[in-house]
């Protein structure tokens, strides 16, 4: 489980995954936990994730989670199957938010990248503030990345390879990691930048962009595959319906 507070909006985002052999009454207290605990700040939650609960198929399991979602006042947004092969077709992957924020059904896309189809959700936030703050950001240029490398490369991993048990090892890998993480790429204080003109252009939206770049470039080598040919032109249909659906919602 890992969880996202952005304050500005009054918005929580928790991501969590639930292992297909995991002890569903124990996935289920916890869950009701945090539900209570992030409901008591009067925020926007959304929680998200793969749960590996198919809720288009009646069962315990499946009640269970429906009647937790009743209780609360919270909808699972995402209406159809996630994650089809040959054999299956199931909901496994939720996008659940409070619902007075929620209004229409997740997007459900086919990526091509993943035997998981992706999930994108609109939801109407709390008005934020547009005063200009400074924060704790880090950088990562050429120089942050080569230091960190550099020390990465000069670590012996002594103190790993003495410890016997293999969580203890991860343990004191996973310290040393960090800390050359921080010297690398410190904490600064710096303003923050004004919004974009464009506000549709998200993260990953730049993330696509550039993907598809590269596609247009690969798709000009002599020798590609067919199933490579068709997994290019597949992204950029799918690319091009994301676009024009951001264009949309920005403008609505």
């Amino acid at each position: 489980m890992s969880l996202i507070e952005l304050p500005e909006y009054k918005l929580c985002v928790v991501c969590i995954y639930r292992s297909p052999d995991g002890q569903f009454d124990k996935f289920l207290d916890k869950l009701e936990l945090v539900v209570q605990k992030l409901l008591m700040k009067d925020k926007i939650l959304i929680l998200c994730g793969d749960w590996n609960i198919d809720l288009l198929q009646e069962g315990s399991n499946q009640k269970d989670v429906t009647d937790l979602l009743l209780r609360y006042n919270l909808v699972n947004t995402v209406q159809s199957p996630t994650r089809i092969t040959k054999s299956t077709s199931t909901l496994i992957n939720v996008i659940i938010t409070n619902k007075k924020y929620y209004m229409e059904p997740a997007t459900v896309i086919e990526l091509g990248v993943s035997d998981h189809q992706a999930q994108v959700l609109s939801v109407l936030h709390k008005t934020h503030t547009s005063v200009n703050r400074i924060v704790l950001k880090r950088h990562f240029g050429y120089d942050n990345i080569r230091e960190f490398q550099y020390l990465l490369e000069k670590e012996t991993w002594h103190e790993v390879l003495l410890e016997t048990e293999v969580n203890a090892k991860f343990m004191v890998f996973m310290n040393s990691v960090l800390h050359f993480f921080d010297i690398a790429f410190p904490l600064e204080f710096r303003h923050r930048k004004k919004p974009l003109r464009n506000g549709w252009i998200t993260q990953g939206i730049k993330m696509s962009s550039k993907k598809m770049r590269f596609l247009n470039v690969l798709k000009k080598q002599p020798d590609l595959t067919e199933d490579t040919k068709n997994y290019i032109a597949k992204y950029k249909i799918i690319y091009r319906r994301v676009i024009r659906e951001a264009k949309r919602r920005e403008n609505d």
